[in-house]
């Protein structure tokens, strides 16, 4: 049976950037960060290639969606027109239908990628033009926008807008822009309301399940945020502010550090850090716990939620299922595969993995995980007690 933390490599051949299409076993990524899937399809920013790749998560094949690989550039396309739509440092992924929107850091912009036309739109910020400006879509500006959430109905964006250091509302239909929280070009350590509070290199954004709070993983103070959707207030969710660590434990106590992506499954956020971990914050006691990685230690070991390794992880998505975690391992070149809770953990089981996900998970259990330890699922709290215990 699968473990809650067992890793393995879903794709890409590791230490290896580059830029190669075709199976899981043999495409090359370079420098991937952000993923969103809709369906059976997994999108992927591939930074490093200036592109948006695509992984099929029956078979696990890797193509290309749109961009000039390894050409950055500032080019949308219209459907019908040879025109190749070029991007520069893509990074934050949302799907909404048939929209992919994508955070296109280096051009200071929100992008639309139609994905059964193949047509690319600019929705919010102006290519090339970084600013600090709110305002209608001619004249407002974002500086280095990282990641983006939508509401369920599609019509409002939240944007962690890195270097203004703050958390931006975009009219999707206008394109127009807002600022929610943080003072803009402006960056600090302080909870309040819109005004008093600032930030510090936001990088990733999450939404509650009523779409009443924003989380806003604040990289450069080593916390998690909680903002107010209605009235822009923001407390410190976890960790605390400026103090960076990695300890595990109740509010007040635990410390992050440099927190990347987040993604929330039910009650759980969770997040990877620069520390090499994937993290989890419990929603309902506000406690932080390791899932799976070494503290301050780079590798590229797949393996049981005490053996694994990653070298910067920086993306972090749940499966539509909620029982597996897809982690973009930057600084290895690959994406991989984290096991988490699920109502049944049997190998046998169909339902809990599908394709490449089963055929991952299915390889790493053969070649690795026969040990008493992986016999059980178990909780997060139970794994960290095992690594005091064994401390």
């Amino acid at each position: 049976m699968v473990g809650e933390g067992d890793t393995c490599t879903m794709t890409g051949v590791v230490k290896t950037a580059g830029y190669v299409d075709g199976a899981a076993g043999l495409a090359q990524l370079n420098m991937p960060h952000c993923m969103a899937i809709s369906g059976s399809t997994m999108y992927l920013s591939d930074t490093g290639n200036e592109v948006i790749r695509t992984i099929n998560l029956t078979d696990g094949t890797v193509s290309l969606l749109t961009g000039v690989v390894g050409s950055a550039g500032a080019v949308d396309r219209q459907p019908g027109t040879s025109t190749i739509a070029q991007f520069s440092y893509p990074t934050g992924l949302f799907v909404h239908g048939t929209t992919l929107y994508v955070a296109d850091a280096g051009n200071h912009a929100i992008r639309a990628v139609d994905t059964d036309t193949g047509s690319v739109t600019t929705v919010a910020g102006v290519l090339g033009a970084a600013g600090a400006v709110d305002g209608d879509a001619s004249t407002a500006r974002l500086n280095t926008p990282f990641s983006i959430v939508l509401t369920v109905d599609g019509l409002t964006m939240y944007v962690a807008d890195f270097y203004n250091h703050a958390v931006r509302v975009v009219d999707v239909a206008s394109g127009a822009i807002s600022t929610l929280t943080g003072t803009l070009g402006t960056s600090g350590a302080v909870d309040g309301l819109p005004g008093a509070a600032l930030f510090n290199n936001p990088i990733s954004i999450e939404l509650s399940e009523a779409e009443d709070v924003v989380y806003v993983s604040d990289r450069a103070n080593s916390v998690i945020r909680a903002v107010n959707t209605t009235n822009g207030n923001t407390t410190t969710y976890a960790g605390v502010l400026s103090d960076p660590g990695t300890v595990d434990g109740v509010y007040g106590t635990n410390r992050l550090y440099s927190p990347n992506a987040i993604d929330r499954v039910g009650d759980m956020l969770y997040f990877v850090s620069a520390d090499n971990l994937v993290r989890v914050v419990d929603m309902n006691t506000q406690e932080v716990y390791t899932v799976v990685g070494q503290p301050y230690t780079a590798g590229n070991a797949d393996g049981t939620a005490m053996t694994a390794l990653f070298d910067h992880p920086f993306g972090l998505l749940a499966s539509a299922t909620g029982d597996e975690l897809y982690v973009t391992d930057y600084g290895n070149n690959i994406v991989r595969i984290v096991k988490l809770p699920s109502g049944d953990d049997s190998m046998e089981a169909e339902g809990p993995f599908g394709g490449i996900q089963q055929q991952c998970l299915r390889s790493r259990h053969e070649e690795a995980f026969r040990c008493s330890s992986c016999m059980s699922m178990g909780t997060v709290k139970e794994r960290i007690f095992a690594r005091l215990r064994s401390s």
